[in-house]
């Protein structure tokens, strides 16, 4: 069950990193590795932010619906992890957004 949670907070963590330094992180990949425009790796990292938050949720359930983690603890979990997520997949979507033009 740590595993499980230690597994839920790494993946919020690097969501919300991808989310908030994907432009940075699209010139970085850009310029370092293969030469593909920078809205290809913004692009890619939104959509991984993206699916790293929903798993975030999922896992989260999971684990309420196993009963490994109280009903408190789940509304904790799932409020932190929707507001966090809201955010920053907002921010991301804008930017994303005001790249493709």
């Amino acid at each position: 069950m740590i595993k499980t949670k230690a597994a839920i907070l790494s993946s919020v963590i690097l969501a919300s990193l991808l989310g908030i330094f994907g432009q940075e992180m699209a010139y970085y990949f850009n310029e370092y590795f293969f030469r593909k425009p920078p809205l290809f790796y913004l692009t890619l990292l939104t959509i991984i932010s993206l699916f790293l938050y929903i798993t975030s949720i999922l896992l989260t359930f999971i684990l309420y619906m196993k009963r490994e983690i109280l009903n408190v603890d789940f509304w904790t979990y799932f409020s932190l992890i929707g507001v966090i997520a809201l955010f920053i997949s907002c921010w991301s979507i804008f930017v994303l957004a005001m790249w493709w033009g």
